[in-house]
Protein backbone atom coordinates (compact mmCIF):
# COMPACT_ATOMS: atom_id res chain seq x y z
CA UNK A 1 0.00 0.00 0.00
CA UNK A 2 1.31 3.47 -0.86
CA UNK A 3 2.06 5.98 1.91
CA UNK A 4 -0.71 8.33 0.74
CA UNK A 5 -3.21 5.46 0.79
CA UNK A 6 -2.17 4.46 4.32
CA UNK A 7 -2.53 8.08 5.45
CA UNK A 8 -5.97 8.39 3.83
CA UNK A 9 -7.08 5.08 5.30
CA UNK A 10 -6.17 6.21 8.82
CA UNK A 11 -7.82 9.60 8.34
CA UNK A 12 -11.03 8.09 6.95
CA UNK A 13 -11.22 5.55 9.78
CA UNK A 14 -10.76 8.35 12.34
CA UNK A 15 -13.49 10.45 10.71
CA UNK A 16 -15.90 7.52 10.65
CA UNK A 17 -15.21 6.63 14.28
CA UNK A 18 -15.74 10.23 15.34
CA UNK A 19 -19.06 10.47 13.49
CA UNK A 20 -20.89 7.41 14.75
CA UNK A 21 -19.45 4.96 12.21
CA UNK A 22 -20.86 6.55 9.06
CA UNK A 23 -20.53 9.72 7.00
CA UNK A 24 -21.59 10.95 3.61
CA UNK A 25 -18.87 10.19 1.09
CA UNK A 26 -19.01 13.78 -0.20
CA UNK A 27 -18.35 15.20 3.27
CA UNK A 28 -15.41 12.83 3.82
CA UNK A 29 -13.92 14.03 0.53
CA UNK A 30 -14.48 17.70 1.38
CA UNK A 31 -12.85 17.35 4.80
CA UNK A 32 -9.81 15.54 3.38
CA UNK A 33 -9.51 17.60 0.19
CA UNK A 34 -9.77 14.57 -2.09
CA UNK A 35 -12.09 13.27 -4.79
CA UNK A 36 -14.13 10.11 -4.38
CA UNK A 37 -11.82 8.40 -6.88
CA UNK A 38 -8.94 8.91 -4.41
CA UNK A 39 -10.66 7.00 -1.60
CA UNK A 40 -8.65 3.80 -1.03
CA UNK A 41 -10.63 0.58 -1.65
CA UNK A 42 -9.73 -3.03 -1.18
CA UNK A 43 -9.78 -6.12 0.96
CA UNK A 44 -9.99 -5.37 4.73
CA UNK A 45 -9.92 -1.62 4.14
CA UNK A 46 -12.20 -0.81 7.09
CA UNK A 47 -15.35 0.58 5.50
CA UNK A 48 -18.03 -0.07 2.92
CA UNK A 49 -19.72 2.26 0.46
CA UNK A 50 -23.50 2.29 0.80
CA UNK A 51 -26.01 3.99 -1.51
CA UNK A 52 -28.83 5.79 0.31
CA UNK A 53 -32.13 7.18 -0.90
CA UNK A 54 -31.70 10.53 -2.56
CA UNK A 55 -28.56 9.41 -4.39
CA UNK A 56 -26.12 9.97 -1.52
CA UNK A 57 -23.31 7.55 -0.84
CA UNK A 58 -22.14 6.94 2.72
CA UNK A 59 -19.00 5.31 4.04
CA UNK A 60 -19.83 2.91 6.87
CA UNK A 61 -17.34 1.27 9.22
CA UNK A 62 -16.90 -2.46 8.83
CA UNK A 63 -15.32 -4.97 11.18
CA UNK A 64 -11.81 -3.73 10.44
CA UNK A 65 -9.08 -4.63 12.95
CA UNK A 66 -6.25 -2.07 13.07
CA UNK A 67 -3.83 -4.65 14.47
CA UNK A 68 -4.23 -6.86 11.42
CA UNK A 69 -1.26 -6.26 9.12
CA UNK A 70 -2.97 -7.79 6.08
CA UNK A 71 -4.46 -4.76 4.36
CA UNK A 72 -4.50 -5.31 0.61
CA UNK A 73 -5.75 -2.77 -1.92
CA UNK A 74 -6.96 -3.81 -5.33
Amino acid sequence: MKKKEIYLQKEILALLRNHGGRMEEELVCQLLGITREEIPWGYKIGWARCHHLGGNFHLILSGYDEDDDEIVLK
